[in-house]
């Protein structure tokens, strides 16, 4: 369903009116297409869309849905913390540097991707306005190429601990052109160099992208 519209943003959602078992996967296939069709416009030079990009977030979870309005005016839409989240993620795109944004049900619900779609945890957040953690992921086309060089436990696992010497280490090594690459090494270096005293892992965004 095509719900509601926010500004330049367009909400969309699965499960009703009718059930759907394979919402999670049908969301995951949707985002990719939408990606891909935009960039391809986004690259035509004389396109309407040319030079934009897209930033799309994905959260799992019970909403209270349905009609809103009156005979003269009605829409349909959703209402609920996880349609909250999944606003918060797609503004953290433009934070992050990716494209679609997505929170852990979405990434671990539903269908494995399949072979030409891939998961990388990116980082554990507390988005602006919400008191919760979340662990985000970003959703991608999978380029088997890119594979290795797309590990980032490794990285996370020493950024999380504390020890951001090795953490910067292993993020450089991530290929230059990676926005999760220079987002990381960004905020190291905002901090100073080191964790604050009351580090804990998670990064806190304070204002609104």
């Amino acid at each position: 369903v095509v719900g509601d519209f926010h500004g330049d943003a367009a909400m969309g959602f699965w499960g009703w009116p009718w059930p759907d078992p394979q919402r999670v996967v049908h969301a995951r296939n949707a985002a990719l297409a939408i990606q891909a069709a935009f960039l391809q416009q986004a690259q035509q030079q004389d396109h309407a869309l040319a030079g934009f990009r897209v930033g799309m977030g994905l959260a799992t979870g019970v909403a209270v849905a349905g009609k809103l309005g009156t005979v003269d005016q009605v829409k349909v839409t959703a209402f609920g913390p996880v349609v909250n989240l999944a606003a918060r993620l797609e503004a953290l795109t433009r934070r992050l540097g990716v494209s679609i944004l997505v929170d852990e049900a979405t990434a671990r619900q539903g269908d494995p991707p399949s072979d030409q779609q891939e998961i990388r945890h990116l980082a554990r957040i507390q988005p602006y306005g919400l008191s919760h953690v979340e662990e985000v992921y970003e959703l991608m086309s999978a380029e088997p190429t890119q594979a290795v060089q797309r590990q980032t436990a490794p990285a996370l696992r020493a950024f999380r601990a504390g020890d951001w010497t090795t953490a910067r280490a292993d993020f450089e090594a991530w290929p230059e052109a990676d926005p999760v690459r220079q987002f990381y090494l960004r905020f190291m270096r905002q901090a100073g160099g080191s964790p604050p005293a009351e580090w804990d892992g998670v990064i806190r965004f304070r204002d609104k992208p």
